[in-house]
């Protein structure tokens, strides 16, 4: 895995049609960066480097600074990289074990603006049909999850006041109603960015909402560390008058 070629590559970019010339010949300059996290030791932890596309990772360095608010639905290499470009940083993760590892790893950088929080799914009562992609459900169809709903999860965002983020990442669970909890949370100006937005059943429920009080800004496809293909980052900036 440490010897991915550039031809390897360029074919990987190249050859999916879901992605414009111009965007093709713009990624081409990621390769160094995305070979070498296929060195032995690399993952996401050790680097401090978010799990999405480089474009991705371009637009956080670009659009952060030391008085940016961050809270994410999902921790790892983000949380580490938040805590490095951000003024507080609020982590909600579900799995024990890698909530362990990335508190482990911010302890040892004794850094002091990071707010990270365990909370495992909550049981599902009762017998009914729960829809993954209606935001009010708190669901994922994932396993081992199928008796399970997210709430908690979910709503731990309802404890900050509105408009306090100036970014909410989205990747985790339940993603729609992670979004849909998101939304007030955002500044004027400020972006909700959700990894894996090729999904669209993410957006089903909440696109009347979201593009409401949202502008999309970004959404594209392309090489992300540590992965042999591509993936898609999307941005929704929050309007200014809203």
């Amino acid at each position: 895995m440490a010897n991915k070629s550039y031809l390897h590559f360029a074919r990987m970019v190249f050859q999916n049609d879901s992605v414009k010339k111009l965007e093709k010949l713009k990624h081409l300059k990621y390769y160094w960066q995305w070979r070498k996290t296929f060195q032995p030791g690399r993952n996401a932890i050790e680097d401090e480097l978010p799990w999405i596309t480089f474009p991705g990772i371009d637009f956080l360095k670009d659009h952060l600074n030391k008085d940016s608010n961050v809270f994410e639905y999902g921790g790892g290499g983000s949380s580490l990289f938040f805590i490095n470009h951000a003024n507080e940083v609020v982590t909600i993760e579900h799995h024990k074990e890698w909530f362990e590892k990335v508190r482990n790893k911010v302890l040892l950088k004794k850094s002091s603006n990071w707010i990270g929080k365990l909370i495992p799914p909550d049981l599902k009562e009762g017998d009914a049909e729960l829809d993954p992609n209606d935001p009010h459900d708190y669901y994922t169809n994932e396993e081992p999850y199928y008796n399970c709903i997210f709430k908690s999860y979910v709503t731990y965002i309802d404890n900050y006041p509105e408009k306090y983020f100036d970014l909410v990442m989205i990747d985790g669970r339940s993603r729609p109603s992670c979004i849909w909890h998101s939304m007030p949370k955002v500044k004027p100006g400020g972006y909700i960015l959700i990894d894996n937005s090729n999904r669209r059943s993410y957006f089903a429920e909440v696109m009347e909402k979201l593009e409401f009080d949202f502008e999309l800004i970004f959404d594209e496809k392309g090489p992300s560390p540590y992965m042999d293909y591509l993936t898609q980052t999307a941005v929704w900036q929050r309007k200014t008058d809203r």
